[in-house]
C-alpha cells in the first residue's frame, strides 16, 4: 500500500504541496493523510464558499474560506492554501469582488487535486 500511496504523494510534492510537513503533523501516517486529502477535495465548505460569494454573503463566505484555509494549511496543500488565504484576507476587509477573483484560482486548484486523486484511484483499484 505504501508504494501505491507514494505515487500520489510524489505528485502532490511535484505540484508544490508541503507533503513532508503535513506528514509530520500526521505522525507519518500516509494512509490517514491520503484519506484526509481525499476528504478535503470534497469539503462542503468549498461549495458553500461559492454560494456565499455569488449571493454576496460576506460573513458566510469568510467562515467557509477560513475553514478551508485551516484544512488546506494543515494538509500542506499549498496551491489551495494560498488562494484561500487571499480570499480570507479580502473578505476580512469586505472586498467580496476581489475575493471572487481568487476563488477562480482556488477552483482550478481543486480541480487539479481531484484529477490527481482520480488518477491515483484508477491506478489502485
Amino acid at each position: 500500500m505504501k508504494e501505491r500511496i507514494g505515487g500520489l504523494l510524489a505528485e502532490l510534492k511535484e505540484w508544490g504541496c508541503d507533503v513532508d510537513g503535513a506528514l509530520a503533523r500526521f505522525l507519518d501516517d500516509e494512509k490517514l493523510y491520503v484519506q484526509c486529502v481525499r476528504m478535503a477535495a470534497e469539503d462542503p465548505d468549498y461549495e458553500a464558499l461559492k454560494e456565499a460569494l455569488l449571493s454576496e454573503q460576506i460573513q458566510a463566505a469568510f467562515d467557509s474560506a477560513h475553514t478551508l484555509k485551516g484544512v488546506f494549511g494543515n494538509l500542506g496543500l499549498t496551491p489551495l492554501y494560498e488562494p484561500t488565504v487571499r480570499i480570507t484576507d479580502l473578505l476580512r476587509s469586505e472586498q467580496i469582488e476581489k475575493a471572487a477573483v481568487f476563488y477562480q484560482e482556488l477552483s482550478l486548484s481543486v480541480l487539479r487535486l481531484k484529477d490527481a486523486i482520480g488518477k491515483w484511484e484508477v491506478q489502485n483499484v
